[in-house]
């Protein structure tokens, strides 16, 4: 066989070039995955050597029962790959079918692991997320359908990059799935987090924010860490499927060893979950009321829909409603109504509309006399605009902004929100030598296309602020202001609490967020279900004032505890109230607060290294493949 080219090493009968071989019984495991291939022997191919043959014979027709019995496996890999669409979304808001996480995922690994052709294979993967996102975005189509494509373009490429390392590992070195699967799988809910600004959306361990003993976790590893343990037992039930063929061998010492560490992991998060949920650790806060109008936002307002002077008086009923409880900190939305609530602005009018300047100062007075009024502080989020006269662009500066008005203060202090949305807070590209770019960018935008340039700058820091509660004059209060997706954002929420000198820094986040552009879709519970993960990642109290909901009280642990609901229903038209309770606090600074996403990037490394191991064996198969390439290696040796 020395001399026989990988070309020729393959069975004269086989019209794929994946046969399977004769191995002994302690190789045997490692070959079940090549189940729906030909039965015939042939001499140890490589995936690698396969996939090059497979391409080689394209050319020659194959027989005709072999082109049946290969659009029957392409129908099993596409049907799998939509099988695990199904599960994945079930598990998420709306339906939350939380059970079904540990098995959603199990028709992917299959069509990864035992498909005959590998580009159908990726290709039927990267479908699996495209679908899956297309699905399940639908609250963004009244917005930006093109946004929710691109974004759907762009998250499933992460898939086909998660099914190289996940088919290498199990059918060239014979690793077992559940060891598998849970590093390549938090790779992927990490980079899918970060890259591109991040869209740390749809991650398994969302599935169980209910689920308060599974959670807890997170206080060590973030929400990584259940998605970790979810796919660890996806990854065994599929490693026990495919040991089911061609007989089973579900009793094999690897089989029991994946059992042994699935009920581990699970019962050590369990167990770590009621060990946290049983320690009296939380104390009470300050008394919160956050005030939710229901007013949608719209690109193009409606004829109907109700201007910012309707909305400042509906939110001054509400107020006034929630007066009676004596709350010590009240909570707006991130845009109740359109208002420009800095000082400079309507200090300094020059071109600006003398209408904008006297609504920005009414505002303004507004908020400063309720606090001193009711000796409570208010939170209210609103833009903030700044001229830059020395600047040659931009020369007027826009910030989204949080507001916090003190009682016997004036003047408001301010959080300039950091983390800003691409597309619908900033396009990208408006400094710099690409700045044509933005241009073209920002035209094709809902906003854009009218001739605004509606794009924020970014914050420059995580401001904590201060307060005492008037319930409590001898306690001293810190909370941070993420503003609308940036409670989605780990890292943020974390930045908030974690100190400078690695003490906890704050008591409470106080989420103020705009999700009126999405209506009253299920978006609206997949927000809430993220800022539990951060409530129990940092051991902190969230308030949440959301304009179309869910508005929501959360503790420390997870629970949450008081809802804006009408008549049991948190979403939907018509759900106007507010909802009053303590913040509660807890002082234990978390392992997940201090080091981070150290876990998720621990797993980042193992993938990278199962898609290096995988880009290597191809590379070398590539090589041995070219005779041309070895006679050119063998000269330069000699030389």
């Amino acid at each position: 066989m020395g001399g026989t080219s990988v070309g020729a090493r393959r069975s004269p009968s086989c019209p794929w070039n994946c046969c399977s071989r004769r191995l002994t019984p302690a190789t045997q495991d490692r070959e079940l995955v090549r189940g729906w291939s030909c039965p015939e022997s042939s001499e140890p191919l490589s995936g690698a050597e396969r996939d090059i043959n497979r391409r080689q014979d394209r050319s020659t027709p194959p027989p005709a029962r072999s082109q049946v019995t290969a659009a029957a496996s392409r129908w099993k890999v596409f049907l799998l790959c939509m099988l695990s669409v199904g599960g994945y979304t079930v598990i998420h808001a709306a339906i939350e079918w939380w059970p079904i996480a540990y098995l959603c995922l199990v028709p992917w690994v299959l069509a990864v692991v035992r498909a005959q052709r590998a580009r159908w294979m990726y290709f039927c993967s990267w479908l699996f997320g495209f679908v899956f996102y297309i699905l399940n975005l639908y609250w963004m189509w009244d917005v930006t359908a093109a946004g929710a494509v691109a974004l759907a373009l762009f998250q499933s490429i992460h898939f086909p990059i998660m099914a190289w390392p996940l088919r290498h590992m199990r059918r060239e070195r014979g690793w077992p799935l559940y060891l598998l699967l849970p590093p390549v799988w938090v790779a992927g809910e990490l980079s899918r987090a970060t890259s591109l600004s991040g869209f740390p959306w749809f991650f398994l361990s969302h599935s169980h924010y209910r689920v308060l003993p599974m959670i807890q976790i997170s206080d060590l590893v973030g929400a990584y860490g259940l998605s970790f343990v979810i796919a660890a037992v996806n990854g065994l039930a599929a490693e026990m499927l495919v040991r089911t063929r061609p007989a089973p061998r579900l009793f094999r010492p690897a089989v029991i060893a994946g059992c042994v560490m699935c009920v581990a992991l699970v019962c050590a998060a369990l167990g770590y979950g009621h060990y946290r949920l049983g320690q009296d650790s939380m104390r009470v806060g300050p008394l919160v009321a956050a005030v939710q109008g229901n007013h949608p936002s719209e690109v193009i307002p409606r004829p109907d829909s109700p201007g910012p002077q309707e909305k400042f008086a509906l939110y001054d009923t509400l107020v006034a409603q929630v007066r009676t409880n004596d709350p010590d900190l009240f909570v707006l939305p991130e845009t109740p109504w359109y208002m420009i609530l800095n000082k400079s602005y309507w200090h300094d009018p020059p071109g600006r509309p003398p209408e904008d300047a006297w609504w920005s100062k009414k505002c303004h007075d507004y908020f400063a006399r309720l606090a001193a009024s009711q000796g409570a502080y208010v939170v209210v989020g609103a833009i903030s605009e700044e001229v830059r006269p020395t600047q040659v662009y931009p020369t007027r500066e826009r910030f989204n902004s949080a507001f916090v008005f003190a009682p016997g203060s004036d003047d408001a202090q301010r959080y300039d929100k950091v983390h800003l949305v691409p597309f619908g807070e900033s396009v990208p590209f408006r400094g710099g030598r690409l700045h044509f770019l933005y241009r073209w960018l920002n035209d094709i935008t809902p906003w854009g296309a009218s001739g605004i340039e509606y794009s924020s700058t970014p914050g420059r820091e995580f401001k904590v602020f201060e307060m005492t509660p008037k319930s409590q004059p001898r306690r001293r209060y810190r909370f941070g202001i993420p503003i609308c997706y940036e409670d989605v954002m780990p890292y943020v929420s974390r930045r908030f609490v974690l100190g400078p000198e690695g003490s906890k820094q704050a008591d409470f986040l106080l989420n103020i967020s705009n999700d009126g552009w999405f209506h009253w879709g299920f978006e609206l519970t997949q927000h809430l279900a993220a800022s539990v993960f951060r409530a129990v990642e940092n051991r902190v109290g969230v308030a949440r004032a959301v304009n179309t909901g869910i508005s929501a009280i959360i503790n420390p642990d997870g629970r949450v505890v008081r809802m804006v609901q009408v008549d049991g229903r948190t979403r939907g038209e018509g759900i106007v109230g507010s909802v009053v309770g303590p913040l509660m606090t807890d002082s234990r600074l978390t392992l997940y607060t201090r080091t981070g996403d150290v876990f998720a990037v621990g797993c980042c490394l193992i993938a990278g290294m199962m898609l290096a191991d995988a880009m290597l064996a191809r590379w070398v198969a590539v090589t041995r493949r070219n005779p041309s390439n070895r006679t050119g290696h063998a000269t330069a040796e000699k030389g």
